[in-house]
């Protein structure tokens, strides 16, 4: 599987300018790209979640986007010959050493960037999420899961040279065996197996291969962030921190903040 994604990869037109990140299936578009952040409310989930009339788009995986953002790539096309993105190994760490693999290129246009100007919240119970500002790029997540492998555990992280691919790519996705036959049922998860996520049992886990990270859990919760904000179009500068948050807090607080406009500007660098 790796090859062709490799060609993928490979061929993938850097474009002129600012175009973002814009995914291709044949010859429709399955992703629009985002030249400016949208102001329209964002939508990430299954399809269950009430949307309130807001748009729905047809997205890559946050893993690719992850790897996109980590990698430091602002503008690709991404082309599919099936209907979503491989789960590989359930991380990023393959899709940025198929990004190494085929190279980059560096353009003429200025990097921009979100720049957080006020500090924006939003919860749900004892689930939270708030951004701030910040110079850097900086993500403060804490989870909380009654399991011994997990508990609770938190992590700072800093986007530096090469932290992402350091300190968060490899960590996979995970999962509990009561939650296996729900989402089947759903006809989710399809492809889900022991190769591409950590299944945890009530004391243990069904992988027999050790954990990358012993907080492998709360790191793969930030590969979620960085993924889910992506759908922003460019790299923020701003603290996020999250507190028992998912996909649905994460979309939530996007859209909470691209209406709030004087909450963020757009600023360029060379």
């Amino acid at each position: 599987m790796a090859a062709p994604l490799a060609g993928a990869l490979r061929r993938a037109a850097i474009s002129g300018g600012s175009r973002g990140v814009v995914g291709w299936r044949g010859a429709a578009p399955i992703a629009p790209h985002f030249p400016r952040p949208r102001r329209a409310a964002i939508v990430i989930g299954s399809g269950r979640e009430d949307t309130r009339g807001a748009e729905r788009i047809a997205l890559p995986r946050g893993d690719l986007l992850a790897a996109l953002r980590g990698s430091g790539i602002d503008n690709c096309f991404i082309e599919l010959d099936n209907i979503e993105i491989p789960i590989l190994d359930g991380s990023s760490e393959n899709f940025v050493e198929l990004i190494e693999r085929a190279g980059t290129a560096q353009q003429t246009a200025p990097r921009r960037f979100l720049k957080i100007k006020e500090r924006i919240e939003f919860a749900e119970d004892d689930r939270k999420m708030s951004v701030e500002p910040s110079d850097e790029y900086e993500i403060e997540c804490v989870i909380d899961f009654k399991h011994p492998f997990i508990n609770t555990q938190n992590f700072h992280f800093t986007f530096s040279n090469g932290s992402f691919g350091r300190e968060i790519a490899s960590a996979r996705t995970f999962g509990f065996t009561r939650e296996i036959e729900m989402l089947r049922k759903a006809n989710l998860a399809r492809g889900g197996s022991l190769e591409n996520a950590i299944v945890l049992t009530e004391n243990g886990m069904l992988n027999e291969t050790p954990l990358r990270f012993q907080d492998e859990f709360v790191r793969h919760k930030i590969l979620d962030i960085i993924g889910d904000f992506a759908l922003l179009g460019m790299p923020i500068l701003g603290k996020i921190r999250a507190e028992k948050s998912g996909h649905a807090i994460h979309a939530s607080l996007m859209s909470k903040l691209l209406k709030k406009v004087s909450a963020w500007e757009i600023v360029e660098t060379n």
